[in-house]
């Protein structure tokens, strides 16, 4: 039963970020939230069984690769927008705004993080750090390249500008 734990709490608490992504969506478009449970279920679990997926074969091909790209920002624009209409919602419990302006919030902090997130992604960078060990006769340069996103999203030319810029 253990081993069930972790998929089971990621599937309970997708199915409390669909309820509250989808009624808080409606309420940001005065709207029924009735197509935006669809929507984002279908959305998260897509995200879900693909990224998970993205190790297999068949995502080597033309659609299997676009589907793991797609799904796969498609995951990070909805973490966002949850996390976004958390702390919105937080300050609204003090400010009581309106639906549209919620909304407009909402969609203007969401995309400015994603752009961001973006801009940040495509340019690594360097920190060097001397460490002294007396006990140490020759000097080491050692690298830590850590979160470089290779795979679907990055290949070849992006490891050879790592490789460019640690040398």
């Amino acid at each position: 039963m253990k081993q069930f734990l972790i998929p089971l709490t990621m599937l309970a608490l997708m199915g409390i970020a669909v309820w509250y992504l989808a009624r808080r969506t409606a309420f940001a478009l005065s709207c029924k939230p009735t197509w935006f449970y669809l929507l984002y279920a279908l959305l998260l679990m897509g995200s879900f069984v693909f990224i998970f997926a993205g190790a297999y074969p068949w995502t080597n091909s033309r659609w299997g690769h676009l589907a793991v790209c797609v799904f796969s920002v498609t995951s990070g624009i909805l973490l966002y927008l949850l996390f976004v209409m958390i702390i919105v919602d937080i300050i609204q419990l003090f400010t009581h705004w309106p639906a549209w302006l919620f909304g407009t919030i909402v969609a203007m902090l969401t995309s400015i993080i994603c752009i961001g997130s973006i801009i940040i992604a495509s340019h690594p960078r360097i920190r060097t750090t001397s460490i002294e060990l007396p006990q140490l006769r020759q000097n080491i340069r050692a690298v830590h390249i850590t979160d470089t996103h290779l795979g679907h999203f990055r290949g070849k030319k992006h490891v050879q500008k790592l490789v460019n810029i640690i040398n």
